[in-house]
């Protein structure tokens, strides 16, 4: 029975793990379809950012400070990607402490 509980926990939590593996440019692409080019940069950043602040072991973080600060489309994207990374990331090391 606790195999068989191992298991199932096992089947439900490979297919999150695998995608928190997917490369940020994977991510980026499925989450920033029709975007403008600059939000598609940002996003990208973000994203990388937001892996690297959840503790991802190969994630690469960056900000091109100053885009962000004078180009509010790149400054919504990083945002954007960067909250939804991270947040990714935070829900299966959640996931996986239970």
């Amino acid at each position: 029975m606790i195999i068989r509980l191992w298991s199932a926990a096992i089947l439900l939590t490979l297919p999150i793990a695998i995608s928190a593996c997917a490369p940020v440019d994977a991510v980026t692409k499925r989450n920033t379809f029709g975007q403008p080019p600059a939000y598609v940069d940002g996003y990208s950043t973000g994203c990388g950012s937001g892996y690297v602040a959840s503790g991802h072991p190969y994630a690469s973080a960056g900000k091109d400070v100053s885009r962000y600060l004078s180009d509010p489309v790149y400054k919504t994207g990083w945002d954007d990607g960067f909250a939804t990374c991270k947040g990714q990331y935070d829900s299966i090391g959640n996931s996986l402490r239970r």
